[in-house]
């Protein structure tokens, strides 16, 4: 070879070295970003050695490419700036991770807890702005403070109402995933003052949400929507200023929302009205395991014309309804309700199917002053729709006060106006009707103190009633007009003392053209001064009873009114412990084999009845020795 040859490929590998050490120069001098797709903020824009470095959240996201992340160090941040035409600290239109809790001495393990990272907005716009049909955002461990959205807009305009919408953090058609954050003193005249999202998704773990306000959805307000809020997620002190109808603490209005293991407390409706401090609207929703308390001038879950369930949480302590629900498919199952105003209210203005079972609803009471109220324990309205409750523990509620300004009560326990209710295996006790006279003696509420049924032909299956007193008529059942039927119904020691009313059923026309003839089939009636009253008037009040134990009565019936009795028996029905308010018949109770044939094949422990000589009353006997469910108050928690 050549020596020609030889120092052209010589200086060929020379060339290539050279190439080879200036591309290695330059990658080891480029940002530390680069590797990893981090970008940093720390206050006046000292990182330490972490670099690229910025003083403002803004500018480092200006910069980062999508999927990036960016590190906040601990620190308060201000400033608002114009883009997108409108005020907010942070505008954001990409993909991005943003966390806060580090320090300039550790951009490697956060701790938000300790290291406050604030982007505080002094209420002169929002905080954050979100936007993108493709961008998908995680805040993580940061405080988002007064933030406003006076002016900004946001929401569907109308005449009637201010649709700025916003105030904390604004998202329109994104997904975004709030872990471990705070929205604090936020606020936005029209919808959502900590948090608005529109046609978006919205994520939200371990987060708490307090102190804003809006005129809807002082806490959260979520527009065609889809979301998940969970792992112990708080909503406190939130406010909205706009009454009824929306959410307090959370609105979700057409589009859907899953709520677990969260806190929903001390929410409030500043002016006028009442709303929800949950409130679901034309949505979609499924609700497991939450609080819901201390809401003021508010009902603590409203359902709206929305499909989905509520289950195993605790509403307590709220100023109205704990549980409200207008229409459309929903489930209430194994709650705690508790200390509000009523219990659950029902009330129908379109065709619904409800279903409320197991749930554990006590000492809620109606004190409206100088006026009606009407089933404390529940409302059931279901004149357009229909409603099933069946194994619940309705006891201890109060309809109506006494006092100065007294209110007067219908239905302690369960208040029915409709066709389409059927009531199944509850245990109805200890609820009360409270009346007083008007002028012109005029009998005011206390009636029903255990259920009132008002001109309907609802169907009651194995019920217990007991221990309900109304002061003026019905302690255990008050029916006016209409033709309920009542299969293997308990109704024993339903009294509200001496010089008030002792009747275990009060019969009695709803008008002069509307009779009562309700239907009893193998009924236990009990230790009442008067078993079945049946008022005697301009109609013709019929009541219609096949099979019934008597025992314990001062009189088994009373007044002016037409009985049809047959298979009657007396004798001791021997409840298991009246006492401690067990209701299951004893071995030798006279209620044993005397039911006449119904299609009631179980009994109120779901149980199976003997075909052809099923026992009377709610409980059919099992032979010692059978597995048997013993139905008892759940334990009250305080």
């Amino acid at each position: 070879m050549s020596t020609k040859r030889l120092f052209l490929i010589g200086a060929k590998v020379s060339l290539t070295l050279l190439v080879v050490v200036i591309n290695l120069t330059l990658f080891f001098h480029q940002p530390a970003r680069a590797s990893l797709g981090i970008l940093y903020v720390a206050p006046g824009g000292d990182c330490g050695e972490a670099t690229p470095c910025y003083s403002s959240v803004q500018a480092a996201v200006d910069t980062a490419a999508v999927g990036d992340e960016i590190r906040v160090a601990a620190g308060t941040y201000t400033g608002i700036n114009n883009l997108g035409g409108l005020a907010q600290m942070v505008y954001i239109t990409k993909s991005l991770t943003i966390r806060g809790g580090y320090t300039t001495s550790n951009w490697t393990t956060p701790n938000p807890d300790v290291n406050a990272t604030e982007l505080q907005a002094q209420t002169l716009g929002r905080v954050i702005y979100i936007t993108g049909a493709t961008t998908i955002v995680s805040l993580n461990g940061l405080h988002l403070t007064y933030g406003a959205s006076n002016g900004l807009g946001g929401h569907s305009p109308t005449i009637f109402e201010n649709y700025d919408a916003g105030g904390g953090l604004y998202a329109y058609q994104s997904s975004v995933t709030l872990d471990h954050c705070w929205l604090t003193d936020n606020t936005s005249p029209g919808y959502g003052g900590g948090i608005y999202i529109r046609e978006g998704t919205l994520n939200i773990t371990a987060t708490i949400i307090t102190e804003n306000e809006a005129g809807y959805g002082g806490g959260v307000y979520l527009y065609k929507s889809q979301s998940q809020i969970g792992s112990t997620s708080e909503f406190s002190l939130n406010r909205v200023t706009a009454g009824n109808p929306g959410g307090v603490a959370i609105t979700a209005k057409n589009g859907t929302i899953t709520l677990v293991d969260s806190t929903v407390t001390d929410n409030t409706v500043t002016f006028g009205g009442t709303a929800g401090a949950v409130y679901i609207d034309h949505a979609q929703f499924s609700i497991d395991n939450i609080e819901i308390s201390g809401s003021t001038k508010s009902t603590g879950f409203s359902s709206f014309v929305s499909d989905g369930t509520l289950q195993n949480s605790y509403i307590h302590h709220n100023d109205g309804s704990g549980v409200s629900i207008n229409n459309n498919t929903v489930t209430v199952s194994g709650n705690e309700i508790s200390y509000n105003t009523n219990g659950i209210t029902i009330d129908a203005v379109f065709d619904m199917d409800i279903t409320i079972r197991e749930n554990y609803i006590h000492h809620n009471q109606m004190t409206a002053s100088l006026s009606s109220s009407s089933g404390a324990g529940i409302y059931l309205d279901t004149q357009t729709g229909s409603a099933i409750l069946s194994d619940n523990t309705i006891q201890d509620n109060i309809a109506g006060k006494s006092g100065t300004l007294p209110s007067y009560g219908y239905g302690g326990g369960v208040y029915i106006l409709g066709d389409n209710a059927t009531l199944e295996r509850n245990l109805i006790q200890n609820n009360i009707a409270i009346g007083f006279i008007h002028a012109g003696s005029q009998y005011w509420g206390g009636h029903g103190g255990g259920i009132y049924i008002n001109n309907g032909t609802p169907t009651l299956i194995n019920n217990i009633v007991t221990g309900n007193s109304a002061i003026f008529k019905g302690s255990g059942i008050y029916i006016v007009g209409g033709a309920p039927k009542l299969y293997h119904t308990t109704i024993a020691n339903n009294s509200a003392g001496s010089g008030n009313d002792e009747t275990g059923v009060y019969v009695a026309e709803k008008s002069s053209t509307e009779k009562a003839q309700p239907k009893l089939w193998n009924t236990i009636i009990a230790n009442q001064a008067i078993g079945i009253y049946v008022k005697g008037d301009v109609v013709a009040n019929v009541a219609f009873v096949d099979g019934i134990l008597w025992y314990g009565n001062s009189n088994n019936t009373a007044g002016t009114g037409t009985f049809f009795l047959s298979n009657e028996h007396t004798g001791d029905p021997l409840f298991v412990d009246l006492i401690g308010g067990d209701y299951h018949i004893g071995p030798g109770s006279a209620a044993i084999d005397e039911g006449v044939i119904t299609n009631v094949t179980t009994d109120i422990d779901g149980e199976p009845r003997f075909s052809g000589q099923a026992d009377l009353g709610a409980d059919e006997y099992w032979a010692p020795g059978a597995l048997k469910r013993i139905f008892l108050p759940l334990t009250m928690k305080n």
